[in-house]
């Protein structure tokens, strides 16, 4: 069975312990995303690097030892509701958006017309409380660009399963950086799976996730622009996505996490089977002449054949790594493919994303 008709089911299941198997490139100088102190995470290795392996036990949970720093005083609580439009609109070019319920923060919805890609999807965006609080009035955000599992059609999964609330608790306590998620559709349809690429003849959804969908959050909401401050994540088929879009694009996104994911592009359409379709792989450009300076955790669970593939697809691509890429492979022993599994890994994504990413800094 091909490995994306299995990664595709989602049911609940539990999570044990987690063990960490690390692939990693570290680098003997600061890294190019700046260092400790100056607003910025420690951001993806530099070239130079070397490579090691270490197996060892670790927390699903482990503490942040850097709290993001508040841009004009102590880091805030909550804001107020806003009293003002539900469209944030930094520049002449925001889009339009409607506001739908959320517990924390404000989620939005819109459909984009894509001007480089010429394809029309829905992207949803959520923006934490400290968005709407005076004390960050002037503060630009750091963005993750998150992909759903399944076809990613109609799925809101990275604002279903207490993602809002994380973020938002943890951010007052400094453990995890008050993030813009955006998550955008990943198929113009259930049964065109493109996965999440150009594929010759087909709409160009490669472009809409990586260029179109940027853009817009640059000229909507006040983000931080430096690729630096800019992460990538994804459940199951999503998460082939967000590496898909890491490893195709260094130059705007420099780290990233994935949840059950895998690493070689798999889709039923003939377009994807091509010599050029398969070079945008995340494998084929990760063990290619020029591996790019980033940086991808990788979650996978243990338990079940969906998740037996998942795994031996994970442990393949982390030790075939090379600097200046660095990749490290988390298992939860008991975990299986679903987002049962997946909320477990949540606290360390976060934290990772936070660790590694600029922090929120005043507008210049």
């Amino acid at each position: 069975m091909p490995v994306r008709a299995l990664l595709r089911v989602l049911l609940p299941a539990s999570a044990g312990t987690a063990l960490l198997l690390s692939s990693c490139a570290t680098s003997a100088s600061a890294p190019p995303g700046g260092s400790p102190g100056t607003g910025r995470g420690t951001g993806p290795p530099g070239p130079g690097s070397t490579s090691s392996v270490t197996t060892t036990a670790a927390d699903p949970r482990p503490p942040v030892t850097s709290a993001p720093p508040t841009p004009t005083g102590p880091t805030s609580t909550p804001g107020p509701t806003p009293t003002g439009p539900t469209t944030p609109t930094p520049s002449s070019g925001a889009q339009p958006f409607s506001r739908q319920s959320a517990g924390v923060g404000r989620l939005m919805v819109t459909t984009l017309s894509g001007r480089a890609s010429g394809v029309t999807m829905k992207v949803w965006v959520w923006v934490p409380p400290q968005y709407d609080d005076p004390q960050y009035a002037r503060a630009a955000f750091p963005v993750l660009m998150l992909y759903p599992g399944g076809d990613g059609v109609s799925y809101t999964q990275w604002f279903s399963f207490g993602q809002p609330e994380l973020i938002s608790a943890r951010s007052r306590t400094g453990e995890v950086s008050p993030f813009i998620m955006v998550e955008p559709q990943m198929q113009v349809s259930t049964s065109l799976d493109t996965e999440c690429t150009d594929l010759d003849g087909l709409p160009k959804v490669g472009t809409f996730l990586d260029t179109d969908v940027p853009a817009m959050v640059r000229d909507s909401f006040r983000v931080l622009p430096a690729r630096t401050a800019w992460g990538v994540g994804g459940a199951s088929s999503g998460a082939y996505c967000a590496a898909r879009v890491l490893f195709g694009n260094p130059d705007r996104f420099s780290v990233g996490v994935t949840l059950g994911g895998y690493f070689e592009i798999d889709t039923p359409l003939a377009a994807g089977h091509t010599a050029a379709a398969r070079a945008t792989s995340p494998m084929a450009i990760a063990t290619g002449p020029n591996p790019p300076a980033v940086w991808l955790r990788a979650w996978t669970g243990s338990a079940g054949a969906a998740e037996a593939i998942s795994l031996r697809q994970n442990q393949a691509f982390v030790k075939a790594v090379r600097a200046p890429t660095k990749a490290d492979l988390k298992v939860l022993p008991d975990g299986t493919h679903t987002w049962t599994t997946f909320t477990k890994m949540l606290p360390d994504t976060f934290a990772f994303f936070t660790e590694h990413l600029d922090k929120p800094a005043p507008v210049r």
